[in-house]
């Protein structure tokens, strides 16, 4: 896990960099800039995984969507809540149902890779 931190710390300040000459950005460092977020958001999202424990707000909230893009669901505690549910985070950084409604929020996490039966290659009476 130290080592997914060492390298997002990296991607961070190569990032940093690029956006210290986006002035003279090309369409080729644009792209650049999007792959190290979109490479940011995999190593977090795997840091999550592998910890596989829920992330206070105060701590962090996860990466905001980009307008037009839909918005990302997580598990989430909401404040005074017993039981977990499954929230929007939209682009403007609020929690929401698919209604709309807002929640305060203590904690999330992302939602578990969905399950996919293995697929056998035994094939019965063949």
């Amino acid at each position: 896990m130290q080592e997914l931190e060492k390298i997002l710390e990296e991607i961070e300040l190569e990032e940093k960099n690029a956006l210290l000459s986006v002035e003279h950005t090309t369409g080729y460092k644009a792209g650049a800039l999007y792959m190290a977020n979109t490479i940011k958001d995999i190593i977090r999202n795997h840091m999550d995984h592998a910890s596989d424990r829920w992330i206070p707000v105060e701590e962090r909230l996860p990466e905001k969507p980009e307008n037009g893009y839909q918005e990302p669901e997580y598990n989430v505690m909401i404040k005074d809540a017993i039981i977990p549910t499954t929230l929007k985070f939209t682009s403007k950084g609020k929690w929401k149902d698919d209604l709309g409604q807002e929640y305060e929020i203590i904690a999330w996490r992302p939602l578990p890779e969905p399950y996919r039966p293995e697929r056998s290659d035994n094939h019965d009476g063949e």
